[in-house]
């Protein structure tokens, strides 16, 4: 392993250690508490399509939680070692800022890994103690919103490296919101009477990633299967933004004056 790898595993273990003693705890009980509490109302409310609500709920609740994590860690973990003065202490020891860079982010990955992971662990398990029928589409979706939320969060450390903590986590929601209203952006564009109006539609949809794609929630919700071809090009989609805002954060960050 080289020293920059080194550097970089380091400093994601650290990363991923400080965010669990914040925030994936109380990410992960509220969560697990939303899900399994809806579980037993609609148990008791109804008596037909009970399958559907408990998966449509509980994806809906990771979904949630998942986004306002990635938000959160995208946002301030860098901020948060500016405000500690813990950055300019490492920067001055033989660690480079793109290693610092690349391993703050791929902690809050990985926090974001072991948060999904425990919620839809508990999902699952809710699943199989009521009995419902399971499917490879449960795992798929679960896959494709930790790379979605990853991308957000991505693009909120981007942005924290120019701007404000909370500039970052505004414009992070905003990619969100666009992200998945890509479709609907779209249609209005193709029904835009006036021709600047559609131009400016259609060039969000170009440079916004397209985040509808990565969210298979509604396949899930009826457990319809989806070919893992469509998986895997919506993962190297996802990974392809991914890499372009670590590599625009990495650029940003190694250029900017810390006194």
């Amino acid at each position: 392993m080289t020293s920059a790898l080194r550097q970089v595993v380091a400093i994601a273990l650290m990363t991923f250690l400080e965010a669990r003693r914040n925030r994936i705890t109380m990410a992960f009980f509220f969560s697990s508490l939303v899900i399994v509490v809806s579980s037993f109302v609609f148990r008791e409310v109804t008596t037909t399509g009970l399958d559907v609500i408990v998966r449509d709920v509980g994806l809906a609740t990771i979904h949630l939680f998942g986004l306002i994590l990635a938000v959160l860690l995208g946002s301030s973990v860098l901020s948060r070692e500016i405000e500690r003065k813990t950055l300019y202490m490492l920067i001055t020891k033989p660690v480079s800022r793109a290693s610092f860079a690349i391993g703050k982010i791929s902690g809050v990955a990985l926090t974001l890994l072991v948060t999904l992971g425990l919620m839809a662990g508990t999902f699952l398990l809710q699943q199989v103690v009521f009995g419902a029928p399971l499917g490879w589409i449960l795992a798929q979706t679960c896959w494709l919103l930790f790379v979605q939320l990853v991308l957000v969060s991505c693009f909120a450390y981007f942005v924290s490296t120019f701007a404000s903590p909370l500039v970052s986590a505004f414009m992070a929601l905003g990619l969100f919101v666009v992200g998945e209203s890509a479709g609907n952006v779209w249609t209005l564009a193709e029904h835009a009477e006036s021709a600047p109006y559609r131009l400016l539609l259609r060039s969000i949809c170009y440079l916004f990633p397209n985040l509808e794609r990565m969210n298979l929630k509604s396949f899930a919700q009826v457990l319809r299967d989806v070919p893992g071809r469509t998986v895997l090009e919506q993962s190297v989609y996802g990974l392809i933004y991914i890499a372009l805002f670590v590599s625009g954060a990495v650029l940003v960050f190694r250029r900017r004056d810390m006194k």
